[in-house]
């Protein structure tokens, strides 16, 4: 019996699990439906209606698991985080500080949250809990005016907005076009006003980065995605707390997810073969304090 090659392994883990679950599944407008559904009663029994053959589905997402550290492996990785770190240019001293600082981190931003009275259901398996947008009242009601505030904080965006252009789509991202010298921004026509302001804020921020990489010769693509990324982060950062201490705050939920998904793939790679579904909600308990879930199929 001829064995595949790792360049083979991969692609046919990836197939073999897409055939059971589709493409839509992945997008904000599906997601939603599960996330979104008001009354919240019923968003469970909207998730039970999709019949998705949920042990073909495990069993082909840890063969996923495996084929991408096998991969990794097969080139010279200890793991496929290994990896993704050097892919993206990440200091492994980075994350070292990360996982020793991350108990604190966490902590600080669970008590950092805003006191807002919320629902039971609040941190729930089928919620994703949103402080931007359980606060009361929010600072913008355009993007126009979302720009025009960054561009007052940082004035090399006035001085390039000719370069600058701002267009709805199904996601949200930069991109430099090269070719035509312009930054172009997509932000995700899906979202509610206040995710499109955090998407903007954040996606200005790649814009001021690349900017400054520019200006001192430094070629952001060969600097690396984290590179890009942190740089962007910080300027989120600043801006936000410029706009409002409670903005910021609310915004610390989002920092919990990304810290959730991150803790959640660290353990997935590490150990392929245990409970995802139990480890998704271990890890999302870990994160967000008040939760107590006991299992979660959703990552």
């Amino acid at each position: 019996m001829l064995m595949m090659d790792s360049s083979e392994t991969l692609p046919k883990a990836i197939a073999d699990y897409l055939s059971d679950i589709s493409l839509d599944f992945f997008s904000y407008k599906f997601q939603n439906k599960i996330y979104g559904s008001q009354p919240y009663e019923l968003r469970e029994d909207h998730w039970k209606k999709l019949n998705l053959p949920f042990k073909k589905v495990r069993k082909k997402f840890k063969v996923l698991a495996k084929a991408r550290n096998q991969l990794a492996k097969n080139n010279g990785y200890h793991s496929y985080l290994e990896f993704i770190l050097n892919h993206d240019k990440i200091p492994q001293s980075n994350l070292k500080q990360f996982i020793k600082d991350i108990d604190r981190t966490i902590e600080h931003c669970n008590q950092s949250l805003p006191k807002i009275d919320l629902p039971n259901w609040f941190y729930s398996e089928f919620n994703l809990p949103c402080f931007i947008c359980e606060t009361t009242s929010f600072p913008f009601d355009n993007l126009d005016n979302v720009f025009n505030f960054v561009a007052q904080q940082f004035p090399v965006l006035e001085k390039n907005k000719n370069r600058i252009s701002i267009i709805h789509g199904d996601n949200t991202q930069m991109i430099y076009k090269q070719e035509t010298n312009i930054f172009q921004i997509t932000i995700n026509k899906n979202f509610n006003n206040r995710h499109q302001t955090i998407g903007l804020i954040h996606e200005l921020g790649h814009v001021i980065s690349q900017l400054t990489d520019m200006d001192k010769s430094i070629d952001p693509v060969l600097e690396g995605k984290y590179h890009g990324e942190k740089g962007a982060t910080e300027i989120e950062f600043t801006t936000l707390k410029k706009i409002s201490p409670l903005l910021f705050q609310a915004y610390l939920a989002e920092i919990l997810f990304s810290i959730h998904r991150i803790l959640f793939e660290i353990e997935l790679y590490h150990n392929p073969e245990q409970d995802f579904d139990l480890l998704y909600a271990q890890t999302f308990n870990k994160c967000f304090h008040k939760a107590n879930q006991k299992t979660n199929p959703l990552y």
